[in-house]
């Protein structure tokens, strides 16, 4: 008698597995599918209640599956904090850099990799109208909702029955209908998660899943790692991906093989409705079964996210507390009454230091509104001329696509969109296009690839959204750096001499011996030279006895002036010339 589900969707049908607990492992007991092409997901609810009241599976714990385009999915680098710290830092970091993650999101994350210096989690985030949507879906069946994970960790789980070395990478491969599951294990540790869409043909879709194999190989290789044991699994029937793992084997240099996902765990010798066709797809169902049995280890659980430990009980403690606290209190008490009036009068004194300051307080308010204002303002500034050119610079080579027709629009809470239209050769290029653009600083989201069969040429259209969130727009304006004007003010010179003024005519020796250029100090001289010839017109002591004398000496510095001037004009025209 089973005991709990396993179930999982996509467009084409459900997966289900039945199981029952024995010790900490499981047993399977029914394994089935339900064809739901082009169903809704309110019909969904109702064939899935028909195929579980048909074999008496309704009113049971189950667990959830979802894949990752359902999801948000980011690797974080942290500091090297407490593990007790970890789950509040890491929805802190979700809520600020992940597009769709908001206060009511479901946020949970897998620890990678740890060093003295920072931590590595694989963070994700699920929207709480996919959570409510998955309700919906098992309300028929009166199923108990324990878990939603990650498809890719549940797979990742599974590979945990294998008896493999610690060290060394397995790039773990789950081929579904429409998309493919790659999932780079480092040693035990799921290192890089990812989901991608393949094409329906053959041949497209066996180079698009060695194509993606090589990106996500490459993107561990970025992370650091350059291990030279490497394999590839295949979950499935080995008789299904003969082609595909020779290709991976000639075209990556690794080896490639099949595991039947079955063969890992306890399966009677005959099932209710026999073993199905694709055994490879039930993978992250027997995975997220092994994961539960372990208490959710090595699962992103959007029901049961980690969180901070409980604090210890310290009941005891404070009970003693308690009755050294009772015992002091008459001690202490006659001291505080003692202390009242200088309370009171320092109380006072801040109450009139807090009143001085209401005024600064009221400014410096004003001044951080108008602030969060000019920063709303701006995070809708975007640089569009840079996305253009970053776009144009991601987009596929013009034989093999084009863009039809590119939408850009700002958005009044920050950031902006540009949507494009265009048509392709092939679906890889697309998929190949959304995955060059997509980064950090721009979310891809898009409709998938249809086909046009009037173009000849370019036989699929596709529909991208690029979101540049308004975060990325801050962070860049803040990284920038400030633009200062070098032009400053000429000093004035620091090596003129001053000379003694000098009433009378320079000597021809000295106009000889003054080299050229010096202009400049014989200017200065003469400078300084007006104004002993002023103090002595306008000295007080001077009587009318001294008049002739005054005449005398004004006339004398009135012809040293003239000389001086027609000694500069000559020298300026020598100059000149």
């Amino acid at each position: 008698m089973a005991k709990q589900l396993a179930i999982e969707w996509d467009d084409n049908e459900i997966r289900v597995v039945a199981a029952r607990p024995r010790g900490n492992r499981f047993v399977v007991t029914d394994v089935f599918t339900v064809d739901i092409s082009g169903a809704k997901s309110d019909a969904i609810g109702k064939q899935l209640a028909d195929a579980l009241a048909e074999r008496g599976l309704q009113k049971l714990p189950t667990l959830v599956a979802i894949g990752r385009g359902r999801a948000e999915l980011r690797q974080l680098s942290l500091p090297a904090i407490p593990d007790e710290e970890l789950p509040d830092v890491v929805r802190f970091q979700a809520v600020r850099q992940f597009a769709a993650a908001g206060e009511r999101a479901a946020i949970d994350y897998l620890p990678i990799a740890r060093s003295d210096t920072a931590v590595e989690v694989a963070a994700a985030a699920l929207a709480p109208e996919h959570i409510d949507e998955i309700r919906r879906v098992c309300a028929p069946s009166e199923l108990q909702l324990q878990r939603i994970v990650l498809r890719p960790t549940a797979a990742a789980a599974l590979f945990q029955l294998l008896k493999q070395p610690d060290s060394g990478e397995t790039i773990l491969i789950d081929t579904l209908a429409d998309e493919v599951d790659l999932i780079v294990m480092r040693g035990k540790t799921p290192a890089f998660l990812r989901s991608v869409r393949v094409p329906t043909d053959e041949q497209a879709r066996l180079r698009t899943i060695v194509n993606e194999t090589r990106r996500s190989l490459m993107a561990v290789r970025r992370d650091g790692s350059n291990s030279s044991q490497r394999q590839i699994i295949v979950w499935g029937n080995p008789a299904f991906h003969t082609e595909l793992r020779q290709q991976l084997t000639e075209q990556l240099g690794i080896e490639a093989k099949s595991v039947d996902p079955f063969s890992l765990v306890e399966t009677p010798a005959e099932l209710p409705n026999g073993m199905p066709q694709h055994v490879g797809r039930f993978a992250p169902l027997l995975g997220l079964l092994e994961g539960d049995v372990l208490k959710g280890q090595g699962l992103i659980d959007f029901l049961n996210p980690r969180r901070p430990p409980e604090p210890k009980s310290n009941r005891d403690r404070y009970a003693l507390y308690g009755g050294l606290a009772a015992a002091l209190v008459l001690l202490i008490g006659w001291l505080a009454w003692s202390q009242l009036s200088r309370l009171d009068a320092k109380y006072q004194q801040t109450l009139v230091a807090s009143n001085d300051l209401n005024d600064a307080v009221a400014a410096a308010q004003i001044s951080k509104a108008n602030l969060a204002r000019i920063d709303q303002f701006l995070d809708g500034d975007v640089f569009m001329l840079g996305e253009l050119a970053y776009l144009s610079e991601n987009l596929g080579p013009a034989e093999q696509m084009r863009i039809e027709q590119l939408t850009v629009a700002a958005d009044p809470r920050g950031g902006a969109t540009m949507a494009i239209k265009g048509v392709a050769r092939e679906p890889a290029a697309v998929i190949a296009m959304e995955s060059q653009l997509r980064d950090a600083d721009h979310a891809v989201t898009g409709d998938g690839v249809k086909s046009d069969p009037r173009n000849e040429t370019f036989k699929f259209q596709f529909n991208d959204t690029i979101r540049i969130p308004a975060a990325s727009v801050r962070e860049q304006r803040l990284a920038a750096p400030v633009v200062v004007d070098s032009a400053e003010p000429k000093a004035a010179p620091t090596d003129v001499k001053e000379t003694p003024a000098k009433t009378e005519e320079p000597s021809a020796a000295e106009a000889d011996t003054t080299p050229e250029g010096s202009g400049e100090e014989e200017s200065t001289t003469t400078e300084a030279a007006m104004p002993a010839n002023d103090s002595e017109q306008a000295d007080p002591a001077a009587g009318k006895s001294n008049a002739d004398e005054s005449e005398t000496e004004e006339t004398k510095a009135d012809a040293s002036d003239s000389d001086a001037s027609e000694s500069d004009e000559s020298k300026s025209d020598e100059v000149s010339a």
